[in-house]
């Protein structure tokens, strides 16, 4: 919370970068080693954690749809602040014009996309949305969480996880994003997956905007996630690693006394502009149980409970600044006690 500008390149091991440090249970899994394909599990019931997870992304890829595939791709190619502007559900149409947001990878996946990189170039300025358009401050409270600091990059660095299909045949990447492979392993890890570090980050910007839509948001946050899982390019514990890096980066952005103004004018933005918008585009989010059901499903993926079961739920510092605008009428220490009350038990891999 207080130390998240230490998420920079210079900064190399847990102790030193708090971002890679956050992510840091992994490591009573996995050891990284001299190299990229030299890693190792730190004990023969981590490696039965490990195989589990790859195991799993292999049945998933193996299982996936054409729907599912072709939205995988779309999440793969597209800007990610863009992909969560869909958990805005019947509101998504309106959102995408009063930000100006744009994108270049259409809709239909091009034929030779198998052979072919597609990368997306925004919109006509080429950024995903503008700043000065009419919720410019939600665009730029949405850059700010996913700013300097808040990169991927260097837990992978240190953690040097292989992507699945690195570790297996069995997984399969989707044919469309072969072309997005990396050449050089060594400096493409798996862990934490940096598309869902950032689709959590960008789905936690605008739910602290528009919390009318906060539920909606985090259920598309954790799409955007297991669509990584979907294409072959991560695995479940990757997915998680991300969600985890955006829910502790999302918290010390917000807490930022730098950042104050633009929240406050970001929600207020937010609130003026969507209060005259008409609901227009298919809600794909307005079934509660089943975004209910997925979202519980994908903060654990299954994982059995194999460490401490009796572990008391511990709040971290400065985590209601998450739902400051969700829960208005409720202290500081209130939202807390909510976050502590509603926590998972301990004992998960990773968590």
């Amino acid at each position: 919370m207080d130390t998240y500008k230490t998420n920079t390149p210079a900064a190399t091991t847990p102790e030193t970068n708090a971002a890679t440090g956050v992510l840091s249970q992994f490591g009573t899994l996995w050891r990284p080693g001299s190299s990229w394909d030299n890693g190792v599990a730190t004990s023969a019931a981590a490696q039965r954690i490990l195989d589990s997870n790859i195991a799993q992304a292999a049945r998933t890829t193996q299982t996936r749809t054409d729907a599912q595939g072709h939205e995988a791709y779309l999440i793969d190619r597209r800007n990610q602040s863009y992909s969560a502007i869909a958990g805005f559900g019947d509101l998504s149409d309106a959102v995408r014009t009063a930000t100006n947001a744009g994108t270049t990878i259409p809709d239909e996946i091009p034929a030779d996309a198998t052979t072919k990189q597609y990368a997306d170039q925004g919109n006509a300025k080429g950024a995903w949305a503008d700043t000065d358009s009419e919720l410019g401050d939600v665009v730029q409270l949405v850059n700010t969480l996913r700013g300097d600091y808040s990169s991927a990059s260097n837990a992978k660095k240190y953690y040097q996880y292989p992507r699945p299909y690195r570790q297996s045949q069995d997984v399969k990447v989707l044919p469309q994003l072969v072309p997005e492979k990396s050449p050089t392993p060594a400096t493409d890890g798996g862990f934490p997956s940096g598309h869902t570090n950032a689709g959590y980050l960008a789905s936690l910007a605008f739910a602290y905007a528009y919390p009318e839509k906060y539920t909606e948001l985090l259920t598309n946050g954790s799409e955007i996630g297991n669509s990584r899982i979907v294409a072959g390019m991560h695995s479940p514990l990757d997915v998680m690693g991300g969600r985890v890096l955006a829910t502790a980066l999302a918290a010390a952005v917000l807490n930022d006394p730098a950042n104050t103004q633009l929240e406050q004018q970001a929600h207020q933005q937010a609130e003026k502009v969507l209060a005259a918008a008409g609901p227009s585009a298919v809600d794909r989010y307005a079934d509660y149980a089943a975004d209910k059901k997925n979202y519980r499903k994908r903060l654990t993926y299954g994982f059995a409970r194999t460490g401490a079961k009796t572990t008391p739920a511990t709040v971290p510092k400065g985590a209601e600044a998450l739902l400051r605008t969700r829960l208005p009428y409720l202290s500081d220490a209130q939202i807390r006690e909510v976050l502590r009350t509603t926590a998972l038990p301990s004992g998960y891999p990773l968590l």
